[in-house]
């Protein structure tokens, strides 16, 4: 049937990623918890992610990390820069101290409209780190808002509390393992698979502030 019936059938879809290939490989199905990914990071690493935190100045605990984006490939993953700004601006009014906005090294356009639009409410914390550093800063947030992203899959590996929002790909594959809240819009995304969102304001933006705020809220307190 082509891309069309494939992406009919991912939207069909109500089983998470890793139980669809549990079932292709023929595995054993196994609790929820074990099928967690797993990044092993080593001390190095961690030192690297901590010397990164230390030379950034005013970041207080809790950190809430934000990465708003998801890539070049998957535009309408993510929130327009003005609303990422916005986002930014409302965590930091919550909680006291500016977020940690996270990215990469292809978001450099993008990153930089979206900190000038939330100001002094988000500190970046670089776009070149390697992999294995970036996953370390991620383990060291309390916990992270993100599209549907490497950041998620690498906050799921380290344990991280996160909420991801989701738009154009499928919710239903995204496993949270009991620690993580999913935002989507209200309404269904008529741009299902497809990198660009037709719409002037996109359903993402429209997630309200509170919607976003609440679901930080209940992160922290998972990770107390």
């Amino acid at each position: 049937g082509g891309l069309s019936k494939a992406n009919a059938l991912k939207k069909a879809n109500r089983h998470t990623y890793i139980r669809l290939w549990s079932a292709v490989l023929g595995l054993p199905k196994l609790e929820q918890e074990a099928l967690r990914p797993i990044l092993v990071l080593s001390e190095a690493d961690r030192e690297a992610a901590k010397r990164v935190l230390a030379a950034i100045p005013n970041l207080r605990r809790p950190i809430i990390g934000v990465n708003p984006s998801a890539g070049s490939r998957w535009p309408a993953k993510r929130l327009s820069a003005g609303r990422a700004g916005a986002l930014c601006r409302a965590l930091a009014a919550r909680f006291n101290s500016p977020v940690l906005f996270l990215g990469g090294p292809d978001e450099a356009e993008y990153a930089a409209a979206a900190l000038q639009e939330a100001g002094p409410a988000a500190i970046g914390a670089g776009l070149t780190h390697s992999l294995r550093t970036f996953g370390a800063i991620v383990e060291n947030c309390d916990a992270l808002v993100t599209a549907d992203s490497l950041a998620f899959h690498i906050a799921n590996a380290v344990g991280t509390p996160t909420a991801v929002f989701v738009g154009p790909t499928s919710s239903s594959e995204l496993d949270l393992f009991g620690g993580g809240v999913l935002l989507g819009p209200a309404e269904e995304c008529r741009d299902f698979y497809k990198s660009k969102c037709s719409l002037e304001t996109s359903c993402l933006d429209r997630i309200s502030d509170e919607t976003f705020v609440r679901a930080a809220e209940r992160l922290l307190r998972v990770r107390q």
